[in-house]
């Protein structure tokens, strides 16, 4: 029973050891590099055609409901069926108009037949007329020889029975004056109506949409805030656009460019593009188009932003589709045979001056650095620093404890992203192609690789360094020394909203307009390093387990440390946002 308690309580140990076992912390470091430069600047933008057919809802008075739809991204023939409104109402509009003109028939047959009764009526009067005035003229011969009153008489009588036959003869042409009118009034309305029944059938025939043209069907938005597209059940207004059938040989990328670098870029600049959707592969380009005036940035109105447009050098119809999500990088000028270092080993960055933490054994030195043009990645260094030196993506004047250098591994700093510029004739070649290390060999400056014999030597205690450190008595003074076990912590947005809340709202905005969860800052430490550079903010070190090749290849270290002693490097679980820099 004894025994049996015994190897319980061992097991339990085993199992406790397991689960606080610590797990190797990493910090990066990087060189300088030499090289061709290229200073760049980033925007964000959607992709749209060149040139595009606009298909436009129905235009006739009042609105069109759509009933049927092609799926969008269908690929269609020209005279292809695209899409159904519906017309129902339009189906009434044509009964009601020829129950019209029905009307209208039967009104025009009436009146014809009343104008022949008129017409008879007339004739019948004028004929009277004229019987009496042919016997007054018969009179008249008679009354010759009769008294002069007599005579006067028949006179008046006569001259009565002429103006009763003028009388007769007015009123037929007056009549036929006016059937004409009425008649020509009538066969007008006949033919508004006739003309308005064609319209509403024209105005069904014109509810049955087909393609104009052979091409990619792209729904428009009916919202340019929402950005939501049109769907079946949608009234549209009169003329509005809903589809579009772009021409895919030729694309553009439409961005918008803030304020404060509209001044950087002119008509005409290379850039290089990289879609969300195909992140592997890049397009090349020149800006077509910088817009004059300044508008409020959507979704953000305190931010003001120009419109700009780059054209797209390479015809990809299999894969560049309207709408898709951009990232250009303008390239604004070129500085050939340059130094330059990664943006995150800067600190205390002012307009051109910042500070570098130098790795040396057991200490970290700092060094004052004159700054120049930069990119997303790199910035040019015009002060001189040591050969073949390490620098360190690490501040330790912001950390709230110190932490012991020996017990990190160190890992070769990786840019957020591998750049593929091009020149001005064709944009073909890599922008950093022939970058290479500072007084060694060839490299790729934008992934720069150390080879296990290039690390840096396991670091020691400053206290121990004696007089074999590297560091001289005129430098001590600028070096850092370290004792403590670093303080684990998770990157966590409440956390900063309580503790420095007006870095809070920086980081909340920058989130926003970049579509940044704080879930992908915790996952990707790329974004979150970009987050702060941009933010100007001090960059922490990089915690992170190390790959099982780097596991491999720090094993020998790992046992001579066990062999003097050292902890065992401990890995923290997460990343921590910098403080801005004091």
């Amino acid at each position: 029973m004894k025994k049996n308690v015994l190897l319980a309580a061992a097991a339990i140990a085993i199992i406790l050891a397991g689960c606080t076992k610590k797990k190797e912390n990493m910090l990066l470091v990087a060189d300088v590099k030499h090289g061709d430069f290229y200073e760049s600047l980033t925007a964000t933008g959607n992709l749209d055609a060149v040139e595009s057919i606009d298909v436009l809802a129905p235009n006739f008075l009042g609105s069109s409901t759509l009933i049927a739809l092609i799926p969008e991204g269908s690929f269609v023939e020209k005279g292809e069926k695209i899409a159904q409104f519906d017309t129902g109402w339009l189906d009434d509009q044509i009964k009601n108009t020829d129950d019209k003109i029905l009307n209208a028939g039967y009104d025009m047959d009436n009146y014809l037949a009343n104008w022949q009764e008129t017409i008879i009526a007339l004739s019948n009067n004028l004929s009277d007329k004229e019987t009496a005035l042919k016997a007054q003229e018969y009179s008249q011969e008679a009354l010759k020889f009769a008294a002069q009153m007599d005579q006067e008489k028949g006179k008046l009588d006569y001259i009565k029975a002429q103006r009763g036959v003028e009388d007769a003869l007015s009123k037929i042409k007056l009549g036929i004056l006016n059937n004409e009118r009425m008649i020509r009034s009538k066969k007008d309305n006949m033919k508004k109506l006739a003309a308005e029944r064609e319209m509403h059938s024209t105005n069904i025939s014109n509810c049955t949409v087909y393609s104009p043209a052979k091409g990619l069907i792209v729904y428009r938005t009916k919202n340019p805030y929402t950005k939501e597209k049109i769907k079946i059940g949608d009234t549209l207004r009169r003329g509005q656009v809903y589809i579009t059938i772009p021409d895919l040989e030729k694309m553009k990328v439409l961005m918008d460019v803030n304020e404060v670098d509209i001044h950087r870029i002119r008509n005409g600049m290379p850039c290089s593009m990289v879609f969300d959707a195909f992140p592997d592969r890049t397009y090349t380009g020149r800006l077509t188009s910088i817009g004059s005036l300044a508008r409020a940035k959507i979704n953000n109105a305190d931010i003001m932003v120009f419109d700009v447009t780059a054209s797209v050098n390479e015809s990809d119809e299999d894969r560049l589709r309207p709408g898709m999500s951009a990232r250009v990088d303008i390239i604004i000028a070129t500085y050939k045979n340059s130094d330059f270092i990664p943006l995150d080993t800067v600190f205390n960055k002012t307009d051109d001056k910042g500070i570098v933490f130098e790795l040396r054994r057991g200490s970290l030195k700092k060094h004052e650095v004159t700054l120049g043009p930069k990119n997303d990645d790199f910035v040019i260094i015009r002060s001189p620093l040591p050969d073949n030196i390490k620098l360190v993506l690490y501040d330790p004047v912001i950390e709230e404890s110190t932490f012991k250098l020996d017990q990190y591994t160190f890992k070769n700093y990786t840019p957020t992203k591998q750049k593929s510029m091009s020149n001005a004739a064709g944009m073909t070649n890599a922008i950093v192609s022939n970058v290479r290390p500072r007084r060694a060999a060839a490299t790729n400056a934008m992934a720069p690789k150390m080879p296990p014999e290039e690390a840096p030597p396991p670091p020691q205690m400053a206290a121990s360094a004696g007089p074999s450190g590297d560091a001289s008595e005129q430098g001590k003074e600028n070096e850092v020394k370290t004792n403590d076990k670093p303080r684990r912590r998770t990157f966590s947005l409440e956390q900063i909203k309580q503790s420095r809340p007006d870095d809070y709202k920086k980081i909340e905005a920058y989130m926003k307009e970049n579509k940044i969860t704080e879930d992908m800052l915790k996952s990707d430490r790329a974004k979150m390093v970009k987050m702060f550079s941009d933010l100007g903010f001090a960059q922490r070190r990089t915690n992170a387990a190390p790959t099982n090749a780097e596991a491999t290849n720090n094993a020998p270290a790992n046992a001579a440390s066990a062999k003097t002693g050292t902890a065992k490097p401990e890995s923290p679980k997460s990343e921590t946002p910098g403080k801005e820099a004091r």
